[in-house]
């Protein structure tokens, strides 16, 4: 569990690095969208846990 929520976090870090500087949003909504897509892809990793 402690790896995943290690690469969760590198992975919301990088998704609001993109949003921030690649994409040109302004730092809340890049945090907001950056939180929304990390839980998206959290919510789908434990479906796919269950499922198998």
């Amino acid at each position: 569990m402690k790896k995943k929520l290690v690469f969760y976090s590198l992975f919301f870090i990088v998704m609001l690095l993109i949003l921030l500087f690649y994409q040109k949003y302004p730092l809340s909504e890049a945090i907001m969208r950056a939180v929304i897509f990390t839980a998206v892809c959290i919510g789908v990793h434990i479906l796919s846990e269950k499922i198998k």
